[in-house]
């Protein structure tokens, strides 16, 4: 990296920006992190953009379904994108609780965050409804296999749905 474009990346952070997560799709690298920090990519990665968030909140994970961007923070900060990265517009989660992971799955995003939050939406992003978790545990990451919602917190948390994030329950620790 020239000189130049190490000043131009500096440039697109406040000092001290760490981003926490990023994703692709359709052909878009989309990065975010401190102070609502969203860098756009369509070019793999030659060139990023910073998009406007409307946000000073920590995002702090991002996913991508049903052509819809969708990245989660604190505060319960949710935000969504239908225009491949380009704008970004601010959902209600109902909950002021850092959201800490989001994944998609079975036509379903889920959420989590800290004391157990569990958040699903079933209409690309619009609308978000609370599950009951059955644990005060803050959920630090979920993932979607095999039809399966699997929520964790390191090792000694780790909830699975099988009816796309409605119900809960402890997966057995051996």
């Amino acid at each position: 990296m020239s000189f130049l474009d190490k000043l131009l990346w500096r440039s697109l952070f406040p000092k001290g920006t760490i981003i926490h997560f990023l994703t692709v799709a359709n052909n878009t690298i989309v990065m975010v992190g401190d102070y609502g920090t969203i860098l756009i990519s369509t070019n793999n990665g030659h060139t990023w953009y910073s998009k406007n968030s409307g946000t000073t909140n920590t995002l702090n994970a991002i996913t991508f379904g049903n052509n819809t961007f969708v990245s989660v923070g604190n505060s319960g900060t949710i935000l969504i994108s239908d225009t491949n990265g380009q704008t970004w517009r601010s959902k209600n989660s109902g909950t002021s609780n850092k959201l800490n992971g989001i994944t998609f799955g079975s036509n379903t995003f889920v959420a989590v965050g800290d004391y157990g939050t569990i958040l699903i939406s079933t209409d690309s992003g619009q609308t978000w409804h609370s599950k009951n978790s059955g644990t005060s545990n803050t959920l630090n990451g979920i993932f979607h296999v095999n039809n399966n919602f699997i929520a964790f917190r390191d090792f000694d948390t780790i909830l699975i749905s099988t009816n796309n994030g409605y119900t809960w329950h402890s997966a057995s620790l051996q």
